[in-house]
Formats: C-alpha cells, sequence, structure tokens
C-alpha cells in the first residue's frame, strides 16, 4: 500500500491535508483491488451524453454537475472543499486509479464547470447532488472521501440518503459537526469572522482568492516552498465557482449542524484532522466529530516546521487504531507522532487566528494582543478589524506598512504597525517579542 514519509518543517497547508488523504483512504481500508469496473447503468434520463463535451449530470432541479470518473476497480468518491472544484483532487485520484481503484469526484453545484443555479446552495442541494452522481454512475460499495465543507456533503448525504452504497468513509478537516458560535455550539467561531469571508468576496473576490491561497498553502510561512504556478492555480479554480453560490456556500458550511447526520454513520470512518488548524479547530470538530460518529478511528496530524519535498511511498502505515493523540497536547503524544507516515502531513492554518471563544485562546477578561500577520488585506484585515472593534490590542503585520496607516490613526496606541516579510525569520522573531511585550494578558496569535 501506499504512504507518505518526509517529514515537514512548518505546519502543513490545506492543500498538502489533500494530498495526505491519499494515505486516509488506505488507512480507512479501501476494499482490495478488483481487476473489473464496478458496473454501471446508465440512466439516459440523467446522464448527459451525445453532444456534451464533458461527463456531466443532469439533477432533478435541472442542475448540471459535472464529474469525472477515472480507473476501474473498488470505487472511492471525492467531495472537494470550498472555493474549489474537483481537479483540487487530481494527484490523489490519478494516484488510486493507477493502482487499481475507480475514483470518482464532481464539481458542487455553483463551483467549477457546474451550473451556477440560485436555489440549493446548501448542504441539502449538495448532498443530494452527490446522490444523483452515486446513483446515476450506479456506484455500489464506495468509500466517500471528504475534505472540508467536502465533509460536510458527505456528512449530510449519509444523513439523508443513508449508506446502501456507501463502504467507508473518510472525513479530512471536515467542518461537521457545526462551525460558528451559538448557545449550543459556545466554543464555535463567532459569525463575524464567516461575515468577513463574504465580504471579502463581495468587495474583490479576485484578489481575496489571491490573498487566501498564501495561507491555504502555507505559502507565507517561513521554510515553504510554494510555486507561483500552484498559487495561480488556486486562484484559477476559485474564479470558476459563481460569486453568487460561492457567497452562499459559506453558510453553508459554517453554520450547518451535522451532529445527528454523523450520528447515522453505521460504516467504518477514518477522521482526520490537523492539531494546527484554525480554519476549522480541531477540538470543535474532528474530536467532537470522532465521539459523534460510532468507532471511527481519529488521527491528528502533530504540529511540523518544513513542507516535505515530496510523495513517497511504504508499505503499509504504522499508526495503531488505539492511538488517540492529544489535540490540544495536554497529554504526552504516542510514539507514533514522530515516525508515522501517515502523519507526515498536516492542515496549515485558516487566514485568521482563532478568537477568544476557541479553545486554543484562554480567556481572561482584561484586553488581549494579537498578532496578525498579512494585515493589509482580505481575512487578515477583515480580522484586524474585528479584534480593535471588540477592544483588544494588535500587532499588525505587513510587507508594505502604509497600507496599515489608517488603523494607527483610527485607533492610536491600541494598535503597533510592524512592516514584516514572514520568510525573514529574524524580523518574525522581533514581530512576536513586540507582542509580547505589549501583552497584559496571554497573547493569541
Amino acid at each position: 500500500m501506499q504512504d507518505i514519509s518526509e517529514p515537514p518543517a512548518v505546519g502543513v497547508s490545506r492543500r498538502d491535508a489533500l494530498l495526505g488523504s491519499l494515505t486516509a483512504g488506505i488507512a480507512a481500508g479501501l476494499p482490495a483491488v478488483a481487476a473489473a469496473k464496478t458496473p454501471m447503468q446508465p440512466l439516459p434520463a440523467t446522464i448527459n451524453h451525445g453532444k456534451q463535451a464533458m461527463s456531466t449530470i443532469t439533477t432533478k432541479d435541472g442542475t448540471e454537475i459535472y464529474y469525472k470518473d477515472w480507473g476501474t476497480g473498488p470505487v472511492v468518491t471525492f467531495s472537494h472543499g470550498w472555493p474549489l472544484n474537483s481537479d483540487a483532487w487530481d494527484g490523489q485520484m490519478l494516484f488510486l486509479a493507477q493502482h487499481g481503484f475507480r475514483v470518482v469526484a464532481h464539481d458542487r453545484r455553483g463551483h467549477g464547470r457546474s451550473s451556477q443555479p440560485t436555489s440549493e446552495n446548501d448542504m441539502n442541494g449538495y448532498a443530494d447532488d452527490l446522490a444523483a452522481v452515486i446513483e446515476a454512475l450506479d456506484l455500489r460499495d464506495a468509500t466517500l472521501v471528504g475534505h472540508s465543507t467536502g465533509g460536510g456533503e458527505v456528512a449530510r448525504y449519509i444523513g439523508r440518503h443513508g449508506t446502501k452504497r456507501v463502504a467507508k468513509a473518510v472525513l479530512i478537516a471536515a467542518v461537521p459537526p457545526v462551525m460558528v458560535k451559538s448557545a449550543t455550539n459556545p466554543e464555535g467561531l463567532p459569525i463575524e469572522a464567516f461575515d468577513a469571508i463574504r465580504a471579502g468576496l463581495v468587495k474583490d473576490r479576485s484578489q481575496f482568492y489571491r490573498d487566501l491561497a498564501l495561507q491555504f498553502y502555507g505559502a507565507n510561512r517561513p521554510g515553504s516552498n510554494v510555486s507561483q504556478g500552484t498559487l495561480d492555480q488556486f486562484w484559477l479554480w476559485s474564479m470558476q465557482a459563481g460569486l453568487l453560490n460561492a457567497y452562499e456556500c459559506v453558510k453553508a458550511f459554517s453554520e450547518t449542524d451535522f451532529t445527528e447526520d454523523l450520528k447515522k454513520f453505521d460504516v467504518p470512518t477514518l477522521v482526520l484532522h490537523g492539531e494546527d488548524d484554525q480554519i476549522v479547530p480541531v477540538k470543535d470538530s474532528a474530536v467532537k466529530s470522532a465521539r459523534l460518529i460510532k468507532g471511527a478511528k481519529d488521527i491528528y496530524y502533530p504540529r511540523r516546521t518544513a513542507l516535505p519535498p515530496r510523495i513517497r511511498t511504504r508499505s503499509t502505515p504504522t499508526c495503531s487504531p488505539s492511538s488517540r493523540p492529544d489535540p490540544g497536547g495536554m497529554r504526552s503524544r504516542p510514539p507514533c507522532f514522530a515516525s508515522c507516515p501517515c502523519l507526515a502531513r498536516q492542515v496549515a492554518p485558516f487566514p485568521f487566528p482563532p478568537f477568544p471563544s476557541s479553545p486554543f485562546c484562554r480567556r481572561s477578561n482584561m484586553p488581549k494582543t494579537w498578532l496578525i500577520t498579512g494585515s493589509a488585506s482580505g481575512i487578515g484585515r477583515s480580522t484586524a478589524e474585528l479584534v480593535l472593534a471588540r477592544g483588544d490590542n494588535l500587532v499588525a503585520t505587513a510587507r508594505n506598512v502604509n497600507r496599515l496607516l489608517d488603523l494607527a490613526r483610527r485607533y492610536g496606541k491600541q494598535v503597533a504597525l510592524i512592516e514584516l516579510d514572514v520568510t525573514d525569520m529574524s524580523a518574525s522573531r522581533g514581530a512576536v517579542a513586540t507582542a509580547m511585550e505589549r501583552s497584559d494578558t496571554s497573547t493569541c496569535c
């Protein structure tokens, strides 16, 4: 079987979590390789043939869903994250297709090459579209893999359609059970965090996606080696999503409660998450999901310090199914954290830090001091505005500090400005020291 090695040296990006999904699928126990393709029963009323230049199906509401279907053998389906499309899975799909699996991925409605409808841009609609693809292609005994928003799609699919066509499930850095803070989910992220995302889309979605790509791939971290082509690829995928659809999807992935869906899982399930994931804090997602899914196996990626230079193969993963790492770091980690190749990649932080409602921040009544890199634009800027508006102090950094002067004029001594290139280790240490000096309480950064 296949695995990932070469332990990294910095927190690994969300893109690398996708690369790690290959290991996730194998660790979840994909079926033995079969020679024959899963039988298909074409449904002429659903699958579009003839003059169609692409493989699509048409759903009951008339939406065309693009899909790709490669290889022969046991079936693995892939559900992508926001705001991407099925191309984000090409690396995993190519590998598995070359090793005796049939792999299927689709573009979520409103994303990629699928139609951009004005309705059903919610988890019910996404799950029903996945069901339409599975049923049109007559997929059986499938392993369903979902990353981030795609993990919510898989959960809602099982909640609405059951597991009669499902053999196993893999949730990677997934949004369930629920992201947003509420009376029943006090540990969640405040709604203002997601409002900031929507505001960024409306203001300038093209620049928003360019800024987001840096954090998505960890390209703003010391030691990273992410090509411009990779960053451009993220932007291209993102821009293929309709603005309305991307906007409405924010509500879907942040406010949907998947608790009851997770309780309906009755197939072997792997829950995979990075301890340093700040878009979907691990304690509020994977840890809770693993408790809700009967018999789930959960694996957590520890904090690392460098990106692995390449993908390699190994015979078998070395994690024991009984390993229960501590995502908060409060207990000692089991030995497999140091050597297990299936933990070689981890999810990088989202472009905003954990809010004080997050368990990663120790709450006090005193103002906190925040260190936010990339404060000049995108989510970094939106988060800086939120932090200052709530009365906390801020150490704001940007490559061009002139773009931060308006914050200094509006908030005075509440904000300190630092011109910083985060690839400069000495300057980065200085910024952290400045934040610590200004902090009367614990610093969240």
